[in-house]
Formats: structure tokens, C-alpha cells, sequence
């Protein structure tokens, strides 16, 4: 059964003596994995709430498609899968409350205004317990804790109740009250609208202030109290009366449970990390990935470059080889990748992933992977053979002559590479780095400053990690490199601090010597170099797809007016979306030929 500790948080763990049940990040998919975190099984159910185990079943919430808003169904299945079974007769407000008792469930009913119910395991025999609208509850002995709200003088209140199982005896205990309670033993912990953390007894006896605050998700095991401070996202831990505090973690987390022997939190990038409880191991990642293999020794390195610098403005979300297109459809809320032939005809689905940065050499395509907590990820181009690379969150990536060329968001955005096989990773340089370009033996990023986000300088490293060198002091809007130049355009600086460069594009050789501007208009985006041409988006009142010659001579409007996004350029065409239709279009790279892909 699962403890008050994590009813105050949604239920998101629960653990018997084989497994940890989970509700997995993004999708909060029904999951669970051995404790060691070596084997991970996910089911169908996604948008998972309110996980219990009583006995030899598992109980959910998963929100629903249709009905009331925030309405879900309660179910319950055994534990090796099988027998699934919807029993609750109502809608379950899944931000609500789903306390699953060994005699009982309380739950928040969504069709009757978020009042609390009861009823049986079976889901029969439904009862009203309370007629106010209940947020959440805890349940200790005798005694039912929940939190609702009450207009007062035109504003909404929060206020902590306590009452008998059966509804009766119903009083106030807290008011006003901030957004979350734990009963615990005799004590009733909760928050104030600011942040900090106080204590009671349930006849109201003795109370105190035990955390000045602000936290958020605070839990409790045994006699220590587990809380996130709301200004650092640092775990911190202390008894039960706000004594002997201790951090626990010095790195932001979030969303803290508890199981019987470990600590689950959020790390930054959606991944699943742990800790023991008492502190005593660094934090680790909750289950492993499947990782590739290292290639055999004298596997020869299939050589290639997987992305054009041109299409790291859209974050390559299309490539192509042959006849053939393969991409993802970031304007489909249901996301895969796929593969087409260059009319759009003969698609089809290779993986159902969100990825992005593709990189396609030989018969492999490289990624991100979206729904791996943006790990490196690989599969050949028939959708087989899918393994992670680098069980890291990965911000972008280009792949060239059997290297994968990376930023990690895990390490601070610094670049680093990696073997296509997962082996001989090296950092390359010291900061930060954005808007990654590839040219020979170089490497060329923008660097945002850590005192101000909005100014990025450029920067250039070998890519063995040497000779790392600033270029350009400035305010770059968006940097790419090509046909043996370097090319910019300018931003504001949103603090005000520094003066930027006017409006424009502009044209440097790879040193960062021989700057020119080589295009004036005022508003524009610049989206790349390709074949002679940069090509730019014009947002004046002749809004369009541009280009002109690398000089800035013989300006021309491929396509517009119209609004265009996700521009890509596949060999001698170029692939974009406009807004205005709503469809995805190709066309030649002087802007002839334009044709809508086919569905």
C-alpha cells in the first residue's frame, strides 16, 4: 500500500519486495523495474497517477481523452500485466486525491464537483464522504486530512480540514493554507502560502514554524523530513522538528518521493535519479538505457557527414538519402520518425519518437532522442538496431567520419565527442556552447556569457580540443559556417549592457578577421549557407524565403509572401513549412518547382 509520504505528491512511486512502480517521464507512462534499476517494463497506460499496490494488484489513475476536465479512471491490473480491469464508476480528478486503503479507496470524484468519495476495491458501493471540493487528502487511523477552498470577500482560500473516515466531525484545522499537507503520526505538517513549512498536532495543541522556507515538495520517512528548497532546487533533509538540517543534494531536482529504501527525484532533463535515503551513495541515474555495443576491433569507420551546418537552425529534423526523406513532424502532437519519398509519398513510421538533430551516414541515422530524456541515440534506416549512444541529455549534435560531435546539457552545455560506438568520449572545450558548425579541423559555437544570456560570442576549437579561441565579441542572433566563411546576424541585447551590431547579416573569414556586412535589411533570420547562396527569412512587409550570393549581390525571393519555418535543404531542394497553409513544401534551391508534400 502506498504511504501518506507520497499521496501529498501524486502517487508516483510505489515499490513491493520485487518492483518499483513508476510513472515514467514525459509521457508519465506506467512503468516499473527492478530495485537495481537493471530491468524496466512499460505498459500502455500513459498521463499515470496515484499508484498503489494492495496485495497482488496495482492500482492507477490515467487521465482520460474524454469527459470532465482533469477526469481520469481508476484501474487495477495484476502486477505481472494481466487482468486489467477500469473499476471506478466515476470520473477521478487526476490532480486530485486517490488513497487506496486495504478496505477502501477515497478518491476526488470529477463529475460531482471534486467532492470526496468512497467506495470499494471492486469499485462498487459509492459513497459521498464530504461535500466540499477536495485537492488533497491523507489518511491517518481514524482520521481523514484534506485540503480545499472557500470564497472569502471575493477571493479563493485554502483551508486544511480534518474529519472521521465516514465524513463526520468535520472542522477546520488550518487557515488559510498553502498547497500541500502530510499527516504523519500525530502530526500534521503542512505550508503556508509562502512557502514555509509549519507543524501541528491533530487537537491543534502545539504548533511551530520548522521550515523558514520557501520549499516545495516536501516528504517524510521515519523520523527525517526530506524537502526541496524552492530558490536552489537543492534536496534537503532534517528531523522531524526542523533540526539538524542537512543538504542532501547540492544540484536542482524536483518532484521528491520516497519508496522503502530510496529517494526518486526529477533531474533537470525529465531523467529518473535516486538516492539512498540516508544519503550515503551519490546520486545515480533511477534504470539504465540500452546502450549500443563498441564495434569490433578493426571495424572500419564509415566516413560521411551525417548533418549540414546548414540545418542546425531547425535542429535537423530532416534528411535525406537517395529518394528518400526521413524526418519527424514537429507540427503533429503525436511525433514520429519517419521516412518518405521526396513527393511525401510511400511513408512510413521507422520508431514512435520524438527526436531531433539527425544525422544520417551509411545506414544508420544518429539523434536525439526525445523520449530517452534527449540521450544519443542511433538505429539503422529500416528502424532496427535502436541503441543509446551516450546516456546523457544532449542539446545537439553533428556526426562526421565516425565522431559525434556534441553539446550536454548534463556537463554544463561544454562540447564534447564520442565515438559513433559509444566509446572514446572527449571533452573539447571549457564553456558553454550553443549553435554548433563543423569546417575542417574546426569546431565553431556561440557562447552565452554567464552574466548575461542574451550575448553570445563566437568561438572556434580544434577538434582534438585544442587551440580554443575567441573570434567575436558580440550579440549573435545566429551563427553558421560555409563555403570557407563564417556568417552571422546580429541581436539585441535584452539587458541593455552591450551595443550590438546593426541590424543585418554579416560575412567573416573562419579566423573571425575581415568582418563585412554583406545584407541590411532589418528584420530577418538568418537560416544558413548552402551551395553558394545564404539563404534568410525576410520578415519586412515583402516577407519571404531569400537568398543572395555570398557577397550579399543578386538578392532574390524564392518563395512568399507567406510565413516559413523549418527550413531544410536536401541536396538540391529545399524542405520547408508554411504557416499559412499549414503544409509542408519543397522545392528546387532557386525556388522553382514548388510543390505541397503529399499526406
Amino acid at each position: 500500500m502506498r504511504l501518506n509520504r507520497n499521496y501529498s505528491n501524486s502517487g508516483l512511486y510505489a515499490e513491493n519486495d520485487e518492483w518499483v512502480w513508476f510513472s515514467q517521464m514525459p509521457e508519465y507512462r506506467l512503468s516499473r523495474m527492478t530495485k537495481s534499476g537493471s530491468q524496466v517494463t512499460s505498459f500502455e497506460a500513459v498521463h499515470v497517477m496515484h499508484i498503489s499496490l494492495v496485495g497482488e494488484a496495482v492500482y492507477y489513475v490515467a487521465m482520460d481523452e474524454e469527459g470532465v476536465e482533469m477526469g481520469g479512471s481508476l484501474f487495477r491490473m495484476n502486477q505481472d500485466g494481466t487482468n486489467l480491469t477500469k473499476i471506478s464508476p466515476v470520473q477521478v480528478n487526476v490532480l486530485g486525491t486517490c488513497v487506496i486503503l486495504d478496505d477502501g479507496i477515497y478518491f476526488t470524484n470529477a463529475e460531482d464537483g471534486d467532492r470526496l468519495y468512497r467506495m470499494d476495491l471492486d469499485g462498487k458501493i459509492l459513497t459521498k464522504v464530504n461535500d466540499s471540493p477536495t485537492w488533497m487528502a491523507n489518511i491517518d487511523e481514524e482520521w481523514i486530512f484534506y485540503l480545499t477552498s472557500v470564497m472569502n470577500q471575493g477571493e479563493q482560500v485554502l483551508e486544511i480540514h480534518k474529519m472521521r473516515l465516514d465524513g463526520s466531525e468535520d472542522s477546520v484545522l488550518v487557515r488559510p493554507a498553502g498547497r500541500n499537507l502530510m499527516a504523519d503520526r500525530g502530526w500534521l505538517y503542512y505550508a503556508d502560502d509562502a512557502g514555509s513549512l509549519f507543524r501541528m498536532t491533530y487537537d491543534k495543541a502545539q504548533s511551530s514554524k520548522i521550515v523558514a522556507g520557501p520549499i516545495i515538495d516536501y516528504t517524510i520517512d521515519g523520523d527525517t523530513l526530506y524537502f526541496i528548497d524552492q530558490k536552489t532546487g537543492n534536496l534537503i533533509t532534517s528531523s522531524l522538528d526542523g533540526s539538524k538540517v542537512r543538504e542532501l543534494l547540492t544540484y536542482p531536482v524536483q518532484g521528491v518521493q520516497i519508496t522503502e529504501s530510496w529517494i526518486y527525484v526529477l533531474h533537470r532533463s525529465g531523467r529518473l535519479y535516486r538516492i539512498k535515503a540516508d544519503g550515503s551513495n551519490l546520486m545515480e541515474k533511477a534504470y539504465a538505457l540500452k546502450m549500443v555495443q563498441p564495434d569490433p576491433p578493426g571495424t572500419p569507420v564509415v566516413e560521411g557527414l551525417g548533418s549540414l551546418n546548414a540545418n542546425q537552425k531547425y535542429r535537423s529534423m530532416f534528411v535525406s538519402q537517395g529518394d528518400w526523406i526521413y524526418g519527424i513532424d514537429v507540427t503533429s502532437p503525436e511525433s514520429s520518425l519517419f521516412r518518405m519519398k521526396r513527393d511525401g509519398s510511400q511513408r512510413s513510421v521507422l520508431a514512435p519518437k520524438s527526436v531531433r538533430y539527425l544525422n544520417l551516414v551509411g545506414d544508420w541515422l544518429y539523434f536525439i532522442d526525445g523520449d530517452a530524456y534527449s540521450s544519443m541515440a542511433r538505429m539503422k534506416i529500416d528502424g532496427t538496431s535502436y541503441g543509446v549512444i551516450h546516456d546523457s541529455s544532449v542539446s545537439g549534435m553533428i556526426v562526421r567520419d565516425g565522431w559525434i560531435y556534441f553539446t550536454d546539457r548534463d556537463q554544463e552545455n561544454q562540447i564534447w565527442k564520442i565515438r559513433t560506438d559509444g566509446t572514446e568520449l572527449t571533452v573539447l572545450n571549457k564553456g558553454q556552447a550553443i549553435l554548433l558548425a563543423l569546417e575542417g579541423d574546426w569546431v565553431y559555437w556561440s557562447h552565452p556569457r554567464e552574466d548575461n544570456w542574451g550575448v553570445k560570442d563566437i568561438y572556434r576549437t580544434k577538434t582534438d580540443g585544442s587551440e580554443e579561441e575567441m573570434l567575436l565579441e558580440g550579440i549573435v542572433q545566429h551563427m553558421t559556417v560555409g563555403e570557407g566563411s563564417m556568417f552571422y546576424a546580429p541581436d539585441e541585447d535584452w539587458m541593455g549592457k552591450i551595443k550590438s551590431d546593426p541590424a543585418g547579416i554579416y560575412r567573416l573569414n573562419l579566423d573571425g578577421t575581415g568582418k563585412e556586412k554583406i545584407l541590411s535589411e532589418d528584420t530577418l533570420t538568418l537560416i544558413g549557407v548552402y551551395k553558394g547562396h545564404v539563404y534568410y527569412y525576410n520578415g519586412m512587409e515583402a516577407a519571404g524565403l531569400y537568398r543572395a550570393k555570398l557577397d550579399g549581390s543578386k538578392r532574390e525571393r524564392l518563395n512568399g509572401p507567406g510565413d516559413f519555418t523549418w527550413v531544410h535543404f536536401l541536396d538540391d531542394q529545399i524542405l520547408f513549412f508554411d504557416n499559412s497553409t499549414g503544409a509542408y513544401r519543397i522545392m528546387n534551391l532557386d525556388g522553382s518547382n514548388v510543390k505541397n508534400l503529399k499526406k
